[in-house]
């Protein structure tokens, strides 16, 4: 083949030497030179081509080895005259040196050295969806029940039912989930390990961690009676077990949702959640409200609720471990998503906390992991985050958003609004209680 760094430059000068004689016949003549030239020399680079290949699959420079030497004659600017450059002034002299270069070929004459060929250029890596790492992190503190029951056994299978089993997905691999096993030493939990025997190998989706129980109580040795708003020891611990599984997925997605053991996904709450995503994205590239988040919220006590993986959680995660004496990890989590301290306020400045319209769970059992007391009426699915289910600076705004999911919203006119995610009415109207 024709090589372009071995032909171009002899050529360019033979070029030059033809603007050079522009005006005179010796240009026409040259030109019609140089046209029969290229023809033979294609040809005649044909039947060198043929002999140019080695015993080890190597290659030669072929009709460029010519160009390579008469390049080597006529550098660049020595062109007043046809002497400084020696183009094949012929076709019978360029025959002649391919002749040349045969005979070297057939003679393993050291003069032109066999060289390999070059390798194709590799593609660049594509990263796929399971390459990345994932979207949404889901972190799943766990805790062995008195009773026996299997809560987080069900809980995965809800979610394992909701997550892209598809590879050839866009969102395959972008939902990850974290199990946390917080039992004492030496103290069984067969849900957890019944789990993570189901799932082994599966770690892209399902990841099986054991609590190292680092983190101190600052009020260890204290023999605390239960209150609903002061934690005791347990609730404590059950504090300091949540912010250990922040600190250990930190950075390990770029959104980290906290769930409870006992808690089922609702139907189509993943699609919900990711939803939410993509509305709060669209939001913030209007500048609209709702898109700037520091938290969203999909359900009540420490559960769905969702921050993004970075300075955030860690923030959040401090924060929790630093007041866990003071406040349940609920009440917490609303202190800190509303901004209702100054040392809150200052990480999160302007940013707002967003609730979703509806609860998108629904827990298991009557007693709450984070309550002794039993409770039969806990909100079920697509129950509206009103003050009977969360606090009043946590409830959806009607009165301004009856129109969206989203508390604080956008107007529907706003360009870059995002209508709600589809939802069946008659569900909705059956569990709020609507006509």
């Amino acid at each position: 083949m024709l090589s372009s760094r071995g032909s171009s430059g002899t050529l360019a000068q033979c070029w030059r030497s033809l603007v050079h004689w522009r005006g005179s016949g010796k240009a026409v003549a040259l030109l019609a030179l140089l046209l029969a030239n290229l023809l033979v020399l294609a040809f005649w680079n044909a039947s060198i081509e043929r002999e140019q290949h080695g015993p080890n699959g190597t290659t030669t420079a072929g009709l460029s080895t010519v160009f390579a030497r008469t390049a080597a004659a006529c550098p660049p600017g020595a062109l007043a005259s046809t002497a400084d450059c020696k183009c094949p002034d012929t076709v019978l002299q360029a025959i002649a040196q391919l002749e040349q270069l045969k005979s070297e070929l057939r003679g393993g004459s050291t003069n032109v050295a066999l060289q390999p060929a070059p390798p194709l250029p590799s593609l660049p890596a594509v990263a796929d969806s399971a390459s990345r790492p994932p979207l949404l992190l889901i972190g799943i503190p766990s805790f062995p029940r008195s009773s026996g029951a299997d809560y987080l056994g069900r809980v995965l299978e809800a979610l394992e039912a909701q997550m892209v089993s598809d590879a050839s997905d866009p969102m395959y691999g972008q939902v990850a989930v974290w199990v946390m096993n917080n039992a004492p030493a030496g103290t069984a939990h067969p849900a957890f390990e019944s789990a993570r025997e189901k799932f082994a190998g599966r770690e892209r989706e399902f990841r099986f961690l054991a609590n190292d129980h680092t983190l101190v109580d600052p009020r260890a040795g204290s023999n605390d009676a239960a209150s609903p708003n002061v934690p005791n020891a347990r609730v404590r611990k059950q504090t300091r077990d949540i912010v250990r599984l922040m600190q250990m997925a930190s950075g390990a997605s770029q959104y980290y949702m906290a769930m409870e053991d006992d808690f089922l996904l609702c139907a189509n709450t993943l699609p919900m959640i990711l939803h939410s995503l993509r509305k709060a994205a669209a939001l913030r590239r209007h500048n609209l409200p709702g898109g700037d988040f520091v938290t969203l919220k999909f359900s009540y006590g420490f559960n769905g609720l969702l921050l993004r993986n970075n300075e955030d959680l860690q923030v959040f995660a401090q924060y929790l471990l630093a007041h866990q004496a003071r406040r349940p990890p609920d009440h917490l989590n609303t202190e800190w998503s509303c901004a209702e301290t100054a040392e809150a306020r200052q990480h999160i400045q302007s940013r707002a906390h967003v609730t979703y319209r509806y609860n998108l769970f629904e827990h298991l059992g009557t007693v709450s992991s984070l309550r002794s007391e039993a409770n039969a009426a806990y909100p079920a699915c697509l129950h509206e985050m009103r003050t009977d289910v969360v606090f009043e600076v946590d409830a959806f705004d009607f009165a301004r958003c009856d129109h969206d999911d989203f508390t604080p919203c956008a107007a529907q006119g706003d360009q870059g609004w995002v209508p709600p995610y589809g939802i069946d009415q008659e569900q909705l109207r059956k569990e709020n209680k609507r006509p």
